[in-house]
């Protein structure tokens, strides 16, 4: 089935120095780009309709092409599970990756439902933000200890790794025993967040987001390279299900916390700790854990509470709802429509107040300037911003997340979410644009890149094509390869 996307086959690159050079379609390996900084795993075993509605999402708003773990079992090992396999192929990507640098970001998501709907530099700007709010609390609620390179005082522990939380755990046999529930802290939402029946449903839809979900992650390489390691011996030596390996891992962590703190913290120390949000520790009295001589149990592992970077939609269809930020009447009663106590306003984000219109043009005279650009059919930005694009937002915690995180169960109850993210109706030229611009070089700092300084700035900065993704045995797969078969579907 022919593509809809017309790709061309021959494209015009700005280089550094902002000269002109004819470049081949066929976009370079990977591993030729040594300076790379946002990286984008899929863990997905065949192409689907599922997982080109991802790539389309991504790419529409100038992620890095994402790279497929485990596409057509390209490390097939029978005697393993897709969760473990998923696990081993993300541990030996970012293992092997010679020009994966360990203070890079790297962000994994599941081909089974992820759609992205702001701009990656929301993702990086929001993740050092959360990471240092996160620090303050771990500071205020277990101290300092003499650990800088010039004997100075450095937090206990610091944030690392961040997953998405869900509102049940789901694979516990014994949810008063088992570190991956039992361990872990109360979330620090509100307790009243979903009026009286909050944490007493037994299905889930009105708890807070206490645990780990398992199936999206984002954090630094290094760090994550030392927590997968570790995953791979748990799933080996205790023959642990995949999924349920990094809640157990969370749940450990928490409990060595919990030990250490339960002895060594003041009242002053947990009164500023409540003051500054951190969440609420657990009873660990009753629970027992195995520790092993020599195991380093600390990964600074946390969850995204609020929704600040993933919606992770799991049981939390109904705390969803589409806005547009200039409607300052549907905001008034956003959260009187969901029953929320003590309402407060809802405002947009400074992050993408500050960032520009997504149909942004650049003008004559710009080296990043596509000489195509003149010929997509989309909105004037002028008239088209993020004020007024439709964006799902958690009504509960009044965030819009950058990723909106989808589980197969939940399809029936979406409906036409797809067709409402505020990109669909002009999908097929936000792609063929995409695809066809030269990408921008604007990220020349790498400084300015990690901290999410220039929202925007494109996140590639080195030629490359877009719409399609990488495997993760290096060979590139175009739009057309991947999802032509499900444009149709796709573009509806």
């Amino acid at each position: 089935m022919p593509s809809q996307i017309s790709n061309i086959k021959q494209k015009v690159i700005v280089h550094h120095n902002g000269t002109d050079k004819a470049a081949h379609s066929v976009a370079s390996s990977p591993a030729e780009s040594s300076d790379r900084f946002l990286h984008v795993l899929i863990t997905a075993p065949e192409t689907s309709l599922n997982l080109c509605k991802t790539i389309l999402s991504l790419t529409v708003l100038r992620y890095p092409p994402p790279t497929l773990l485990n596409f057509r079992h390209s490390y097939r090992n029978s005697n393993e599970t897709w969760a473990e396999l998923s696990v081993r192929s993300a541990n030996e990507w970012m293992r092997n990756k010679k020009s994966l640098k360990d203070e890079d970001l790297v962000l994994l998501v599941n081909e089974d439902g992820a759609w992205f709907q702001l701009p990656p530099s929301t993702v990086i700007g929001r993740f050092k933000s959360l990471t240092e709010q996160l620090n303050e609390n771990l500071r205020a609620q277990y101290g300092t200890i003499t650990g800088g390179s010039d004997n100075s005082r450095v937090s206990r522990y610091t944030q690392k790794i961040l997953f998405g939380a869900d509102k049940v755990c789901n694979s516990a046999t014994n949810l008063q025993a088992d570190l991956a529930c039992a361990a872990v802290p109360e979330s620090p939402l509100p307790e009243d967040s979903w009026g009286p029946q909050t944490d007493k449903d037994s299905q889930g839809s009105h708890n807070r987001p206490r645990y780990l979900h398992p199936r999206t992650v984002i954090g630094r390489a290094g760090p994550l390279k030392e927590f997968y390691g570790y995953a791979i011996n748990l799933i080996a030596e205790q023959k642990l299900d995949a999924d349920y390996v990094f809640s157990t891992i969370f749940g450990e962590q928490e409990y060595q916390r919990e030990k250490w703190r339960s002895t060594q913290s003041t009242p002053w120390s947990t009164w500023l700790g409540d003051k500054l949000g951190s969440s609420k520790t657990p009873n660990i009295s009753n629970l027992h854990m195995d520790v092993k001589l020599g195991q380093d149990y600390e990964y600074g592992i946390g969850l995204d509470y609020s929704s600040t970077l993933f919606f992770t939609l799991s049981r939390s269809i109904k705390d969803a709802e589409w806005i547009q930020f200039n409607d300052t009447e549907g905001l008034k009663t956003l959260q009187e429509r969901h029953n929320i106590p003590k309402p407060k306003p809802v405002t947009m984000p400074l992050d993408l107040q500050r960032t520009k219109s997504p149909f942004y043009r650049r003008q004559a005279g710009d080296e990043t300037k596509s000489p195509m650009e003149e010929n997509f059919d989309l909105p004037d930005p002028k008239s088209l911003d993020w004020s007024n694009l439709m964006l799902a937002i958690n009504a509960h915690s009044k965030k819009v997340s950058p990723l909106l995180v989808l589980e197969g169960e939940d399809e029936e109850h979406i409906g036409n979410w797809w067709s409402q993210l505020w990109f669909h109706p002009w999908a097929k030229a936000l792609l063929q644009k995409a695809i066809d611009e030269p990408p921008a070089l604007l990220y020349r700092d790498r400084t300015a890149f990690l901290t999410g300084s220039q929202p925007e700035a494109i996140m590639s900065p080195t030629p490359e094509e877009y719409g399609g993704a990488w495997i993760d045995n290096g060979k590139w797969l175009s739009w057309d390869k991947l999802c032509s078969a499900y444009e149709d579907e796709i573009f509806a």
